[in-house]
């Protein structure tokens, strides 16, 4: 569902002024002056002890989700909502209480969630980088692309674990933009001629855990199984046939389809419209910020992270629960009586 049809299901009238419309920000400045606007809102309704936390749910989402198209449009720094986190109006939102009914669905990231992230992306960016001529210091951009170039693993934060391609490519070009002023055209011919897509094989997917014991224990308890993932939809596809596990799938989302990626919650809503099921009865389980901060902007029943990923723990905070793999979801589940 496009943006403005969300905005127009779901307006509330009485707070119009404090709505952000993507069409008037302009710049990182002005953006920000919107979103202290969001501030002085949860203030205002935070001495009225009368107001609809639902209604206040919605509106403050609808906003999130403006301000992540904002941030895609202008391609300011792809790490600005995260920081969102210390702003009035998101930190109250985190901490509002999500329904949980029993849980019908489980919604899997799957980089560093279903298989192991470094032994793919980390050897895709190296050769990637590698490629292009006009970067002179390439740990350079491999450090501005999240990419530790020490441990020879992904950064928490980095673009590479929780983007799409276009924002890998987006971020790459404001690169080549601040330390070689180069134009756009000369930034498609460099992706024309160096671009390289990640080489999917047998060889390189390492599961974070035993992938079919898991899902065979949902299946036998009537759970449903979906997978959205930032990556592209190609790869994804490829990686579920190795993996042997697309019979087990009900619904994928990936980054290359036609909504906005993780953390808006508009691919785990879509999921839940495909599948007919409330989130309240769906847990979303990844292990990034990106798929904490999806699960809980959809409202999901509950939220767990998970610690395959190599991120660390206090960066998946907001997380209803904190596992070392998907091996641990079948006792989680158990032990909160929602299987």
């Amino acid at each position: 569902m496009k943006l403005n049809e969300i905005y127009k299901n779901n307006l509330i009238l009485k707070w119009n002024k404090y709505y952000i419309s993507p069409n008037i920000i302009s710049s990182l400045d002005s953006l920000s002056k919107e979103i202290n606007k969001l501030d002085d809102f949860v203030k205002n309704i935070k001495n009225n002890s009368n107001y609809n936390e639902n209604d206040v749910s919605n509106f403050i989402i609808i906003n999130y989700m403006s301000i992540i198209e904002i941030i895609k449009k202008y391609n300011i720094s792809y790490n600005f909502f995260y920081s969102l986190e210390n702003n009035l109006f998101y930190d109250f939102y985190l901490k509002l209480p999500r329904p949980c009914n029993k849980i019908k669905l489980i919604i899997f990231d799957k980089d560093g969630t279903l298989i192991k992230i470094n032994s793919i992306f980390g050897t895709w960016i190296k050769l990637l980088v590698n490629r292009l001529e006009v970067v002179k210091d390439k740990n350079e951009l491999l450090t501005y692309l999240g990419y530790n170039v020490i441990s020879q693993k992904l950064n928490f934060n980095s673009i590479i674990a929780k983007g799409t391609n276009n924002d890998i490519k987006n971020l790459i070009a404001t690169f080549l933009v601040e330390r070689y002023n180069l134009s756009s055209i000369e930034i498609k011919n460099i992706y024309d001629k160096y671009w390289t897509n990640i080489n999917i094989k047998k060889e390189n997917i390492i599961e974070c855990g035993n992938i079919i014991r898991v899902f065979n224990f949902l299946k036998e308890n009537n759970i449903k199984i979906a997978i959205c993932t930032s990556d592209d939809r190609n790869v994804t596809e490829k990686t579920i046939d190795i993996l042997n596990i697309r019979k087990y799938i009900s619904s994928l989302r990936c980054g290359s389809d036609i909504c906005l990626s993780k953390p808006s919650p508009e691919p785990i809503w879509e999921i839940c419209n495909e599948l007919n099921i409330n989130t309240s009865s769906v847990v979303m389980i990844g292990d990034t910020m990106s798929d904490i901060y999806s699960g809980i902007n959809a409202k999901c029943g509950k939220v767990f992270g998970v610690l395959s990923g190599n991120y660390d723990k206090i960066k998946l905070s907001y997380a209803d629960n904190i596992i070392n793999t998907i091996d641990n979801l079948p006792n989680l589940l158990k032990q909160h009586n929602l299987v």
